[in-house]
C-alpha cells in the first residue's frame, strides 16, 4: 500500500480478512463482526467531524454491510449510496476517502505518529487517535488484513496490507493531555462566544484561528421573516421563520437555517436577504419535487417543515 495512491474506495468496497483460528472454517462470530463494523464507522465519523469540507456530515456517510466471502472470513462494507441531496457532497466524500486511505496506510506501516502529526487541534487529535486505537484492536489478537478481489478470480483475494495494532502505550504517548483550569469569574467579567476559522495547513494538518469574539448579547443574531419573495414567487408563511447570522469577517454576512439546509451570503444585509429568498425558493421547489422515499431522514424532516410553514404561494 502506498501513500500516494488510494487502494480502497469506500463507495465501492472495503474488504477485511480476519485470519484467526476460529475463522479457518470461513466463519466469524457476530460479536467480532459487529465490533469491527462499529469501529470502522466510528473512525469514519471521526474523520468526517474533523474535515473542513462543507456539506458533508456523518448522516450521509453511513456504512452498509454488503457481503461475506470465503477466504478465512472476509466481510465487506461500503458507504451507503449517496442520498438525493440539494447540494452535492462528492467533494466531501472524496476528501473522506483520501483521509481514510491515509489512516490505513499509516496503520499498515505502524506509523501512528504521522496520524497524530496530521491534526494540530488537541481535541481533534485525541478523537482521531482514540478511533484509530479502537479500529486497530477490533479483532483482538487475531491477524487482519486489507484485501481486494483478484482480478482473474473474484473468489480469491489479494492482500494490500496487514493492519498493525496500536498499543495502549502508543495511544497514551500520542494523546494530548489536557488540564482543566480553575478560573474564577470576577463580577465585572463578561461571557462571550468565540468564532473560529479552521485552516488546513500545507502538510495536511488543521489549526484554528479566532476570527471574532461575541459577547453574550451578540452571541445569537438572527433574521426573522413572515413572508418570502423572489422575482417569480411570493410565499406567505404561517409563522415566523428565523435564520442565524454570523459575520466571518467585516466584509461578509453568512445567514443559515440548518434544518432547511439553507446557507446564504452577502456583502451587505440586503444581499444576504435576497440570497435567502432565492435559496428558500429553490429548496421548496426541489424538496416538493422529490419523492419522500428518496430523501434522507434530515431532508424528509426539512420537507415536512417547509411545506407546513408555507401558507400560500402566488406566482408572478
Amino acid at each position: 500500500m502506498t501513500a500516494s495512491k488510494n487502494i480502497i474506495d469506500l463507495q465501492k468496497e472495503l474488504l477485511i480478512q480476519v485470519a484467526g483460528k476460529e475463522e479457518e472454517s470461513h466463519t466469524i462470530s457476530w460479536e467480532l463482526l459487529r465490533k469491527l463494523g462499529d469501529n470502522i464507522q466510528k473512525l469514519i465519523d471521526t474523520l468526517v467531524k474533523s474535515s473542513t469540507e462543507e456539506g458533508i456530515s456523518i448522516e450521509y456517510t453511513k456504512l452498509v454491510f454488503v457481503g461475506f466471502f470465503p477466504g478465512s472470513a472476509v466481510p465487506a462494507w461500503k458507504l451507503d449510496d449517496e442520498p438525493n441531496l440539494l447540494f452535492p457532497i462528492k467533494k466531501g466524500v472524496k476528501s473522506l476517502n483520501n483521509d481514510f486511505n491515509f489512516i490505513l496506510h499509516s496503520i499498515v506501516e505502524g506509523n501512528f505518529r504521522q496520524i497524530a502529526d496530521k491534526y494540530n487541534e488537541p481535541l481533534v487529535k485525541n478523537e482521531v487517535i482514540n478511533a484509530v486505537y479502537d479500529f486497530s484492536n477490533s479483532v483482538g489478537t487475531k491477524p487482519f488484513t486489507i484485501v481486494k478481489r483478484d482480478s482473474k478470480d473474484i473468489t480469491k483475494f489479494k492482500p494490500l496490507g496487514k493492519l498493525r495494532k496500536m498499543t495502549i502505550k502508543q495511544k497514551d504517548l500520542l494523546t494530548v493531555k489536557t488540564v482543566r483550569a480553575n478560573v474564577s469569574i470576577e463580577k465585572d467579567s463578561v461571557e462571550a462566544v468565540g468564532k473560529f476559522i479552521i485552516i488546513r495547513t500545507a502538510k495536511g494538518g488543521t489549526s484554528k484561528k479566532l476570527s471574532h469574539l461575541y459577547t453574550q448579547k451578540e452571541a445569537v443574531l438572527s433574521l426573522t421573516f413572515d413572508s418570502i419573495e423572489t422575482d417569480k414567487r411570493f410565499y406567505q408563511l404561517k409563522g415566523k421563520l428565523s435564520f442565524e447570522i454570523t459575520n466571518d469577517d467585516k466584509k461578509s454576512i453568512v445567514v443559515e437555517n440548518q434544518l432547511l439546509d439553507i446557507y446564504a451570503q452577502g456583502s451587505t444585509m440586503l444581499e444576504a436577504e435576497q440570497d435567502i429568498f432565492e435559496q428558500f425558493d429553490y429548496t421548496y421547489r426541489r424538496l416538493t419535487e422529490i419523492d419522500d422515499k428518496k430523501l434522507s431522514r434530515h431532508l424528509l424532516d426539512a420537507k415536512k417543515y417547509i411545506t407546513l410553514i408555507v401558507d400560500k404561494i402566488k406566482e408572478k
